[in-house]
């Protein structure tokens, strides 16, 4: 049996359980708000715990406390990032960050360039922000894509961001009936 296979067992014979109702639940049931996630991880620490801790987020009005940052991230707007392949969605979300705390000048290195329509409008996108973009085509494994991506560099680099990846994987769709599935 595959893992995944495994997986759709053990659910199934959980969701049966539940339905002819032999799971119940744990007694007694201690309930805590997100605003009080110290003292659940004080109460579930406990070495007498005699309860079941459990951190509720049904009620909409409850709030979590966090500390503010102390810091913010700011980049300086002549100074150039260089940015290997970004073009993308973690890059296109990266990118705009940056411009949005104040970089200004960018070099992406990428493979593709600007072929695909979601490449050419982050460009767009990014140039509407009084952003200065080159895009050079070239493979970061290659060192002379990178010196031709460098020599356009005027000024001072200010960073360099590495989001290149080349994605081969290839997902089989398991089905929880299929008899063909091989471990």
């Amino acid at each position: 049996m595959s893992f995944t296979n495994h997986i759709y067992s053990v659910f199934n014979t959980v969701v049966q359980l539940y339905r002819s109702q032999k799971l119940r639940q744990i007694e007694p049931t201690r309930l805590f708000q997100p605003s009080d996630l110290a003292q659940a991880l004080k109460a579930g620490s406990e070495r007498e715990r005699r309860e079941t801790v459990v951190l509720s987020f049904q009620d909409p009005g409850s709030k979590i406390k966090y500390l503010p940052l102390q810091f913010e991230t700011v980049f300086h707007p002549r100074k150039t990032y260089f940015l290997v392949g970004c073009l993308g969605g973690l890059g296109r979300s990266i990118s705009k960050w940056m411009v949005k705390r104040g970089a200004r000048r960018m070099i992406f290195l990428s493979r593709s360039g600007t072929d695909s329509p979601v490449a050419a409008n982050l460009v767009s996108d990014l140039e509407e922000m009084n952003c200065s973009i080159s895009v050079i085509r070239g493979d970061v494994g290659k060192y002379s894509d990178v010196l031709n991506a460098l020599s356009v560099v005027n000024g001072p680099i200010g960073g360099v961001v590495h989001a290149a990846m080349g994605l081969h994987v290839r997902m089989n769709h398991i089905s929880p009936n299929s008899s063909t599935n091989s471990t």
